[in-house]
């Protein structure tokens, strides 16, 4: 009988994933997809229950949170496989790769529990946050005089920040990803030129961004042995993440 373990996601919501198996690797090495879209399909195939039930489509992943979609992918890697990843890196031509690991568990937590504090001992700076309690997907604060607010970053921003040409990418398109909206006369109004905006406005937008919905990194630093550089790498991109040679 199939394993499966029951999962509360940064938002509070509840999953049920089941263990993977050797049909799941090929999600990954046969999809001619992109990265965020390959990612999709596979979590839409390990979840088999909890609130969104137990036949869950890649388009309602890309409708998902993208702490929550991380958080299940690490812990579907955690759960099937290893909660250390094992990797080697190679500095130089003609020299053997160094080897390294790093513990997956420290970068999600157990979100029915407090969230450990800057100055706390547990506290770890890629650690996935949680969301606030009950939030309904938008940040709301005042810019100057008016009434603001953002959607967390879901699978659509994150599709739409990827997607993007180089000669279209600026700070400015976070705020695009997340629906960024100002109220007018009680009515939502998506924000389309920032123009309208003071460089005082802008500081509070980046400033509340920072604080509310920081960028998911997933990095693991490195040490280079010949030179003693420390190097941040994504644990998302070392390979031996989805397809470990040890465990």
């Amino acid at each position: 009988m199939q394993k499966t373990k029951d999962l509360i996601c940064p938002s509070g919501l509840a999953v049920t994933i089941r263990e993977t198996t050797g049909a799941d690797d090929d999600v990954f090495s046969g999809s001619s997809s992109k990265d965020y879209e390959t990612i999709n399909t596979f979590i839409s195939g390990i979840i088999v229950g909890g609130d969104l039930g137990a036949h869950v489509s890649a388009s309602k992943i890309l409708e998902m949170l993208l702490r929550d979609k991380y958080f299940i992918l690490l812990s579907s890697r955690i759960f099937s496989l290893s909660p250390i990843l094992y990797f080697t890196h190679t500095w130089m031509d003609g020299v053997a790769p160094s080897e390294y690991d790093v513990d997956l568990q420290e970068y999600i937590w157990d979100y029915t529990t407090p969230f450990p504090t800057p100055d706390s001992p547990d506290y770890f700076d890629q650690r996935i946050p949680p969301y606030p309690e009950g939030t309904d997907g938008w940040v709301y604060f005042t810019l100057g005089e008016q009434e603001a607010r953002f959607h967390y970053l879901d699978g659509k921003g994150e599709a739409y920040l990827l997607n993007l040409p180089a000669s279209k990418r600026s700070i400015n398109q976070q705020f695009t990803a997340r629906e960024l909206q100002v109220k007018q006369r009680d009515t939502w109004e998506a924000v389309k030129n920032f123009a309208f905006f003071s460089a005082r406005d802008m500081v509070v937008l980046r400033s509340k961004l920072a604080e509310a919905d920081p960028e998911i990194q997933g990095l693991v630093i490195v040490s280079n042995p010949y030179t003693g550089e420390e190097v941040p790498m994504s644990i998302l991109g070392i390979v031996d993440f989805f397809f470990p040679t040890r465990i």
